[in-house]
């Protein structure tokens, strides 16, 4: 089976992966940010990689 580029990075670089997922969920909990635009700049964030 074909691993996902997600997955490949998890492997390969944990500790950058566990870096990047903190800042994932850091900007999930933001206040002030309607759950669209969080949604809109998690997207944002998954593209960039």
């Amino acid at each position: 089976m074909k691993k996902n580029p997600y997955q490949l990075f998890q492997e390969e670089c944990p500790e950058l992966a566990e870096s990047f997922n903190q800042v994932v969920q850091t900007q999930i909990s933001l206040k002030g940010l309607d759950q669209k635009t969080k949604q809109l700049i998690n997207i944002a964030i998954q593209t960039a990689n």
